[in-house]
């Protein structure tokens, strides 16, 4: 049965494991620890372990491990394979149900897993080849114990270059194991505690802004004024007047001057033959006056009076 509470306590109290190990500073996916000696049932039960240290899942399909297959050749991780932040991955040569293995689990079981006694050098790199991280120099490993009670290699820091004996120490706690089993290690379980992720800065949040409700207008009904009943009244006859023509004056008419042409007849001497005449004799009238003859008609004699000096003609 896993116990990682406890053996994570184990390694901090004997202090072979930093209280903090900062994911910032470490790669995405290390090598996280190597049983390179077997275990107390064979020396072929080997086994070793990755850890993804980010705080992102990662794909491990194509990631090798250059120097951990048989004659140092590389293991290729399956496609597919996706490693969840903080998790470890398990890779051994049996299964964690065959009776040689001692493990409690495994991910990855291939029997190509042989990892060297005395040169032990281990290359991770990631699908495209870049290298991630190194377990070992390629000489005598850095930790661990081939001798009873076998004893794994525990990474202790996985910012430090896993290739230096200070990277590594010798397992000393039992965990990640089949019941009864006495070998020391902690397979597929977290060897280290991570700092929380830095908390996003607080985002000042501005202060509400608060309407001033205005008062409520009060509309007053307006007044019904009550209109008098309309009048009869008699249409108003508006009168007219034509305007008076307007006279224009008679253009005025200036007549030229006729020109008068006189013909002068020849004039012929007479001999003047008029006697002078003799001067009337104008004899004094008596004052006579006589009666108007009568006048008929076949009605009646009307009498003319004529004043005196009249002179009547019948």
């Amino acid at each position: 049965m896993k116990k990682f509470f406890f053996a994570a306590a184990i390694l901090l109290a004997s202090g072979l494991v930093p209280a903090v190990a900062s994911a910032a500073e470490s790669p995405t996916v290390m090598i996280s620890e190597v049983a390179w000696a077997g275990s107390s049932k064979g020396t072929a039960d080997e086994w070793l372990e990755l850890t993804n240290v980010s705080e992102s899942a990662v794909d491990l399909s194509g990631f090798t491990l250059e120097g951990a297959g048989t004659s140092g050749t590389a293991l290729t991780i399956p496609a597919g394979t996706v490693l969840e932040p903080h998790q470890t991955f398990l890779i051994s040569n049996f299964a964690a149900a065959d009776a040689k293995s001692v493990l409690a689990s495994s991910q990855f079981v291939t029997t190509a897993v042989s990892l060297s006694n005395s040169t032990l050098g281990i290359t991770l790199k990631d699908a495209a080849g870049t290298v991630l991280d190194r377990a070992g120099d390629g000489k005598t490993p850095k930790a661990g114990s081939s001798v009873a009670p076998f004893a794994s290699m525990i990474r202790l820091d996985p910012s430090n270059d896993g290739s230096l004996a200070a990277s590594w120490a010798t397992a000393s706690v039992s965990t990640g194991f089949d019941d009864g089993i006495a070998d020391l290690g902690t397979p597929g379980i977290l060897d280290f505690t991570f700092a929380p992720p830095p908390e996003p800065a607080p985002t000042e949040i501005p202060a509400p802004v608060t309407e001033e409700t205005a008062a409520p207008v009060v509309v007053e009904p307006a007044p019904i004024i009550e209109e008098p009943a309309p009048v009869a009244t008699e249409p108003v006859v508006e009168t007219v007047i034509a305007p008076e023509p307007i006279v224009e004056p008679a253009p005025e008419i200036v007549q030229e001057p006729i020109a008068t042409i006189t013909v002068e007849e020849p004039v012929v001497p007479v001999e003047s033959t008029v006697e002078p005449a003799a001067e009337p004799v104008v004899e004094p009238v008596p004052e006579t006056i006589e009666a108007a003859p009568a006048i008929e008609t076949a009605s009646e004699t009307v009498a003319v009076v004529t004043p005196p000096g009249t002179l009547v003609v019948n």
